[in-house]
This record gives structure tokens, sequence and C-alpha cells, in this order.
């Protein structure tokens, strides 16, 4: 690597080809930190998995059943009840839902078919759009929308 040391910053040796973590170290404060998240961070992990296999199993089940009149109701009520478990095991135990104000976007407002909320029409079969910034909004759309 010596050949690249010419890419290095003089006066703060900071040498843009190293990994970051190679100029950086670790506190003590850091370190008892990460030692004692870490298994809590595991053992939220553990947890989260729960209701996440009993989700997937409940897929599994009601896909079985040919009845859509009795397979969505208790899809509904399966997934609703797994996801809001998932969602109190993750530390939300309420997400505020609000619509958007018109007047500080500066948009026209939907018309009146269309105003019954966020996520109002959406049900079954609607395409919902969202950036995957988490798993929570993952299991918070299924939760919604299921």
């Amino acid at each position: 690597m010596e050949k690249y040391r010419q890419f290095a910053d003089e006066t703060t040796g900071v040498h843009p080809f190293v990994p970051v973590w190679v100029n950086h170290r670790i506190s003590t404060v850091g370190l008892i930190s990460n030692v004692v998240m870490g298994p809590v961070a595991i053992l939220r992990l553990v947890l989260l998995s729960v209701p996440l296999l009993l989700l997937w199993i409940a897929f599994l089940l009601t896909s079985l059943i040919p009845v859509g009149a009795v397979r969505q109701p208790l899809r509904r009520l399966l997934y609703g009840s797994f996801c809001r478990l998932a969602l109190v095991l993750l530390g939300y135990l309420h997400i505020p839902e609000a619509q958007a104000d018109f007047r500080r976007l500066r948009i026209r407002p939907p018309s009146r078919e269309y105003s019954r909320g966020p996520l109002g029409h959406a049900g079954h079969g609607s395409l919902v759009l969202c950036n995957f910034t988490s798993v929570v909004d993952v299991v918070y759309l299924t939760r919604r929308v299921a």
C-alpha cells in the first residue's frame, strides 16, 4: 500500500484507500455498550422471529382454505394480530396516522370519494408503495392493509 501513500492527507494522516475502521479507535464506553447491548439485540431478534414465523405459518394455513369468504377474514385476523405483536416487540406501541396537510404541501386535496384517511381505500389486492426504510414499514403496512 506504500505506492498509494501519496494520496494520504499529510495534515491529518487520513488515507482514502484505507477502510474507516482502521483509523478509528473504540472508546471504553463504546466497548462496554457493545458488550451489554449485543445480547439484548440478539434477544430482540429471537423474540421478533417468533411472530414472523407465526405470520408465515398463518400464510401457509390460510392459503389452504379454498373459500374466500372464510379465508380473508381469518387471514386479516391472524395477520393483524401477529404483525401487531411484532411491532410491540420492536417497541412500536402506537404509530400515529394523519392525513396530509394540503395547504402546507400546496397540493390540491382529493375529491370527496377518496378522503377516507391514510390507506383508507387500501385493501386486499391494492398496490401500496413505501420506501422500505426498515422492516417496520413492511410489518406495519401488512398489519394495516391485510
